[in-house]
């Protein structure tokens, strides 16, 4: 149960961190890259996390691969095309994260629950996919893209 608390409050402190900067005007190169860091950060304590449900991971092991697969792909399109580790703060991204926050808490203390985990996997397919178009559509890198379509 520590575990499920520690991952709802890195989800919630994700969520509000870039909600202050941008209001507060408080955006730099370094909180952007500090917030890549920790969303990567918490997304190996989630599969570690995951580990913990043992038989869970055994039925959707394909999915879990195919995902973090995904997940590599989209930092080394970044590294070739960028050469540096790119992580754009899209809206997809926050999505994705903020339901496998909610999964992971869940499935920590009730058990793993089908819906949450299946929602989660679409909408994170959906923004590594983004993000992967992300960086074959645009030549100069930024971060701080919040959609594909922007201009």
């Amino acid at each position: 149960i520590h575990l499920a608390i520690a991952i709802i409050f890195a989800g919630l402190t994700d969520l509000l961190d870039e909600f202050i900067a941008r209001k507060m005007k408080l955006e730099t190169k370094l909180g952007a890259w500090l917030d890549s860091f920790a969303d990567n950060l918490i997304g190996i304590i989630i599969l570690s996390a995951l580990i913990l449900i043992d038989e869970f991971v055994k039925e959707n092991l394909i999915i879990i691969i195919v995902i973090s697969l995904l997940f590599v792909i989209n930092l080394v399109f970044g590294f070739i095309k960028y050469h540096k580790m790119v992580n754009y703060h899209l809206y997809s991204g926050k999505a994705s994260c903020a339901i496998l926050y909610l999964f992971c808490a869940h499935a920590l203390i009730f058990g793993p629950n089908y819906v949450l985990f299946y929602t989660a996997i679409i909408i994170t397919l959906i923004s590594l996919c983004e993000a992967i178009l992300t960086t074959l559509k645009y030549n100069k890198i930024n971060p701080n893209r919040k959609t594909m379509f922007e201009r």
